[in-house]
C-alpha cells in the first residue's frame, strides 16, 4: 500500500502522527480544498482521502465508545 510517489505515503503519515479525529479532519480537508476542488488529481489523492475518512470515522467511534 505505500508505494513511492504515491498519496498513500502522505495518507498513512498523518494518520501515524495524528493523536486526534481533528487532526485527520485537517488534513484531509485541506487536501480537497485545495487539490480536488480546484481540480487537480495526483496519484493516489482519492485513495488517501479514501482512506483518511475510514480512519476519521474508526476514531470516532472509538471516542463515542469511551465517553
Amino acid at each position: 500500500m505505500s508505494e513511492k510517489g504515491s498519496g498513500f505515503v502522505s495518507a498513512e503519515a498523518g494518520i501515524e502522527y495524528s493523536t486526534a479525529p481533528w487532526q485527520l479532519e485537517t488534513f484531509r480537508n485541506t487536501l480537497q480544498g485545495t487539490l480536488v476542488n480546484n481540480g487537480i488529481d495526483l496519484p493516489g489523492l482519492s485513495d488517501g482521502i479514501q482512506i483518511m475518512d475510514k480512519e476519521i470515522e474508526n476514531r470516532k467511534e472509538r471516542e463515542r465508545e469511551r465517553s
